[in-house]
């Protein structure tokens, strides 16, 4: 099908040409079209745009044509043999387009499903089940200079003059620094085979939690490196760190506890202790520190308050529990928010956070985040797939004052006249300077869907029901972030 762009503002559609059966894939490269069709490769010139001209066709001796690119008339032709597990990489000479020369026909010894090529270092990159390396600065003889990294069905490659990335099967970016052709290897990689379940940041760290705790380096977003890995055999929920009483911990909760990592040494952090409540199954909620004072949503227990001066030995000071569905939490002056699934909206004085005691109750069911502006609470509640806004200036007495209608929001996150919410769709951006009437003014529709999110001062981090996590930077203007 071809499209007239030639007023890109208009584009047209300016009709069609056979291209034969099983066409997969399009390359357009220094003047030539290049058709993939099974077996074959068709070469066509495009003088006349509006129709093709072929002018030759190669079937190297291969079971089919994956990818190819040309660069200064040599093309690159990628092609698999799954019936005998191997790949190969077909360099033809088109000095001459009507009389193609085959220069090589190297084989991998292991399937690949896509590659590309750096013509200005001449290597040649292929994917599958791990990354091969090929010096191509002989066309008559490429040979194989390194394989590294293990892969889990690559779905695509783009390579940069200083790395290579690609993404697999496990949503994972496998970033290989290549700014050195005589020293190439993995410098990172961005998500993993487990579900992100909260975040942290701190100085151009991030934080997370799967199964462990992963810290990455983001100072530099075109390549984020992983600094550090801890691994744990049981699955972690939310994290915290341990702020200025505690700035050298990270509090992970798990099904056993809250387990307590020293990332002093963002490169080598490890377990140093751990904190268990009670006898039940631990922890599985978020965890909020606020000083010397950590405040743990307990999946038995409720709300638990501890004391972590000593950052390896906590104790518990006090707690609050009416019906042990608490899932979410929010500090705000003297009173904590807590969003119970059963109950509703908990609000609780913690002045004395030896002895919490119960101020109001807006009650309902199915809320799953809340947050706090001013007198105003703002609560997700996943039946309705509505935000309910609760005028809490008499805390004995919250009224509802208004429902913003959603589809799908999951958390609610508020940072100054905005409220960011991510939903199955991806991020909702809401002002609600006028706390009754909230408008959205901006939104996010990634790749993915996102359950969760943080923000750290002018980032937003979306993670979830997908592995890995997404980035995005809060830009102010007149109305709207």
């Amino acid at each position: 099908m071809n499209i007239d762009v030639s007023d890109e503002s208009h584009p047209i559609f300016a009709g069609t040409f056979d291209g034969g059966s099983t066409l997969s894939k399009i390359v357009y490269a220094e003047g030539f079209l290049f058709i993939i069709a099974g077996r074959d490769l068709q070469i066509h010139t495009i003088d006349d745009p509006l129709n093709p001209l072929e002018i030759s066709t190669v079937t190297p001796n291969h079971y089919r044509i994956e990818d190819v690119f040309m660069h200064q008339r040599t093309m690159y032709i990628l092609c698999d043999n799954p019936n005998v597990a191997n790949t190969a990489l077909v360099i033809m000479d088109m000095t001459d387009e009507n009389n193609l020369e085959e220069l090589s026909d190297t084989i991998v010894s292991w399937n690949g499903a896509i590659f590309a090529v750096d013509a200005e270092k001449k290597i040649a990159y292929i994917a599958n089940d791990r990354l091969e390396v090929i010096d191509i600065s002989n066309r008559t003889d490429p040979r194989s200079i390194l394989t590294l990294s293990e892969l889990v069905n690559p779905s695509d490659i783009a390579i940069s003059s200083e790395a290579v990335f690609i993404s697999d099967e496990w949503s994972r970016i496998v970033i290989i620094d290549a700014s050195n052709d005589t020293n190439i290897f993995e410098t990172g990689v961005v998500g993993g085979w487990n579900i992100v379940k909260d975040i942290d940041y701190h100085d151009d760290l991030v934080f997370i939690s799967d199964n462990g705790l992963q810290i990455f380096d983001i100072s530099d977003p075109r390549m984020i490196t992983r600094e550090g890995i801890v691994e744990s055999d049981s699955p972690s929920y939310h994290l915290e760190l341990g702020g200025e009483i505690a700035q050298n911990y990270a509090y992970v909760s798990n099904e056993s506890g809250i387990l307590i990592l020293n990332i002093e040494d963002k490169e080598n952090p490890f377990v140093e202790g751990e904190f268990k409540i009670f006898s039940h199954r631990g922890p599985n909620g978020k965890i909020t520190i606020q000083g010397d004072l950590a405040y743990v949503i307990d999946s038995y227990f409720g709300l638990v308050i501890c004391n972590i001066t000593d950052p390896l030995n906590p104790t518990i000071i006090g707690g609050y529990n009416e019906s042990g569905n608490i899932v979410d939490q929010c500090i705000s002056g003297d009173n904590i928010y807590l969003v119970d699934k059963t109950n509703g909206l908990l609000i609780i004085n913690i002045s004395d956070p030896t002895n919490p005691v119960k101020e109001g109750h807006y009650s309902t069911t199915k809320l799953t985040s809340v947050a706090i502006r001013n007198d105003h609470a703002f609560a997700v509640n996943d039946t309705s797939g509505n935000i309910t806004i609760i005028d809490i200036t008499d805390k004995g007495n919250p009224v509802v004052i208004s429902e913003y209608e959603m589809n799908n929001p999951r958390r609610i996150v508020i940072n100054g006249d905005h409220a960011y919410i991510s939903s199955y769709q991806g991020l909702h951006v809401l002002d609600i300077s006028r706390e009754a009437t909230p408008v959205e003014v901006a939104s996010y529709r990634g790749p993915g869907t996102w359950f969760d999110m943080e923000i750290h001062d002018d980032l937003v981090f979306l993670f979830g029901n997908i592995n890995g996590f997404v980035v995005l930077q809060i830009h102010e203007n007149s109305s709207s972030k």
